[in-house]
């Protein structure tokens, strides 16, 4: 059974979009979201290796699978949530059932449609350094390591942890990225 730890306080926030990206209103501050920054700061193997297997798929299969994946992880966001939240949530859509499913297979807030190679999912480890920098810095904690927990559409387990040196490479990485955005950022508004 796991329980939400209520140790700390955190902020109300209210999703929004800007120029289609997803920001976060916390107080006056609109924040960009992790996706939006690691999705802006993509390396060019990467925006091409995203670019061959949409040209393999096709445009519209791709979209549909990009689709159908981030609705599905939402899904089991929210199912999740409510589970921690101790409220009761069931969504008796297709793609709903299926979330529920995987939901109970693991605790954590990561779906895909096929198995991951450790090499292949850097962005998730981003997003935890990210999360645990960010907390460091508001809360004092000294988090220094993190577990992505996955499931696969066909409820197939991974675990991949990071911690230490590794973890810590994973911190630096991602402060460069916010560095990346906002010069970026910068050099699109002076334009």
């Amino acid at each position: 059974m796991i329980k939400w730890n209520k140790q700390f306080t955190y902020p109300e926030s209210i999703r929004s979009l800007i120029n289609n990206k997803r920001h976060y209103d916390v107080g006056t501050e609109k924040l960009p979201s992790v996706t939006t920054i690691l999705q802006a700061t993509q390396t060019d193997e990467k925006r091409a290796s995203l670019e061959r297997w949409k040209q393999r798929v096709g445009s519209d299969a791709a979209e549909q699978i990009k689709n159908t994946a981030a609705n599905r992880g939402s899904i089991m966001h929210h199912i999740l949530e409510s589970y921690l939240l101790e409220q009761r949530h069931a969504d008796l859509s297709d793609l709903g059932q299926q979330a529920g499913v995987m939901a109970q297979t693991i605790y954590e807030f990561k779906q895909s449609n096929t198995r991951k190679k450790k090499e292949w999912i850097t962005d998730y480890f981003l997003q935890l350094a990210a999360y645990a920098t960010a907390h460091n810095q508001v809360y004092g904690t000294s988090i220094n390591s993190g577990v992505v927990l996955m499931c696969t559409k066909d409820n197939v387990f991974q675990k991949f942890d990071v911690s230490g040196t590794e973890f810590q490479k994973y911190m630096w990485d991602w402060l460069r990225r916010v560095d990346q955005y906002y010069n970026e950022l910068g050099k699109n508004e002076a334009k």
